[in-house]
C-alpha cells in the first residue's frame, strides 16, 4: 500500500484484485443489467473538469450502475473479506451490511464523467434517518476493473492544501490516478472527529477513448442498517 496523499489521506494498493476477479465482477454485473447512476444533487459547477473532449454534463453520475452483495458469488464475498481485512473490520457473513453497503459496479463510456463529490451524506437522503443520528460513510474503497485508454482517472483537486478547479487536463497539476486493471484506492472522507474531510473532495474524469469498469465498497463509522 503506498500512500498517494495526507490531505485527504488516500492510498493506492496494486493487484488488490486479480484479473480473474475483475472480469468476474464485470461479467456478473453485465449480466445483472446495469441502469443509470444516480448520486445525491449538486450545485458545483462542472467546469470544474476542464476536458478538452466533449463530456455529458449532468448533476448526476453519466454512467451505468448494478450493485452486488457480498452474497453475490464466493469470488465476490471473497473481495469483500479482503476489503474489511484492509480496514481492520471483521467480517461476519450475516452482519457484514453493518459496516458496509453493496458493492456498486460502475461502466463509464466515451465522454461520461463523475462531477465531483466527498461521498459524505446529507441529512436529505435515503439514508438521511442514519445520518442525522451520527453516522456516515466514512471511507471508499474504489475498485478499477480493467485498463482505460484515455481517461477517466480519479482526481482529487484539493489534495495537498491546493484546489486546481480543472482537474483533469493532462496539464493540471491536480492529483490523479490513473485507472488500471486490479487497482485499488482507498480514501477517507470523514475525519477522526466525524467531521467532513473537505479535502476528499473528488471525481472521476471523462472517459476519452475506451470503457471504464469500476466498483465502490462505501464502509460506514456505526451500524447503519439497524
Amino acid at each position: 500500500m503506498v500512500t498517494q496523499s495526507v490531505a485527504p489521506r488516500v492510498f493506492v494498493i496494486e493487484d488488490f484484485l486479480s484479473a480473474d476477479e475483475c472480469d468476474h465482477i464485470v461479467h456478473l454485473a453485465a449480466s445483472r443489467g446495469m441502469h443509470r447512476s444516480l448520486v445525491k444533487s449538486t450545485t458545483v459547477s462542472t467546469s470544474w473538469f476542464g476536458a478538452s473532449s466533449p463530456v455529458v454534463v449532468s448533476d448526476e453520475r453519466t454512467s451505468t450502475n448494478t450493485w452486488l452483495s457480498a452474497t453475490a458469488s464466493n469470488i465476490v464475498e471473497n473481495v469483500f473479506i479482503r476489503a474489511f481485512d484492509l480496514l481492520k473490520i471483521p467480517f461476519d457473513a450475516d452482519r457484514w451490511r453493518q459496516h458496509c453497503e453493496d458493492m456498486q459496479v460502475l461502466r463509464y463510456d466515451v465522454s461520461q464523467e463523475y462531477s465531483q463529490d466527498d461521498y459524505f451524506l446529507p441529512a436529505t437522503t435515503r439514508y438521511s434517518r442514519h445520518v442525522q443520528s451520527g453516522h456516515n460513510r466514512y471511507a471508499t474503497l474504489l475498485l478499477y476493473l480493467n485498463d482505460v485508454a484515455h481517461g477517466g482517472e480519479t482526481v482529487f483537486p484539493r489534495a495537498h492544501s491546493t484546489f486546481i478547479e480543472n482537474g483533469c487536463p493532462n496539464s493540471s497539476s491536480a492529483m490523479k490516478i490513473q485507472p488500471k486493471k486490479g487497482r485499488a484506492v482507498l480514501f477517507f472522507s470523514m475525519r477522526p472527529d466525524g467531521n467532513l474531510d473537505q479535502s476528499a473532495l473528488h471525481g472521476g474524469c471523462p472517459v476519452i477513448e475506451g470503457t471504464k469498469w469500476a466498483a465502490n465498497l462505501w464502509f460506514w463509522d456505526e451500524r447503519y442498517g439497524k
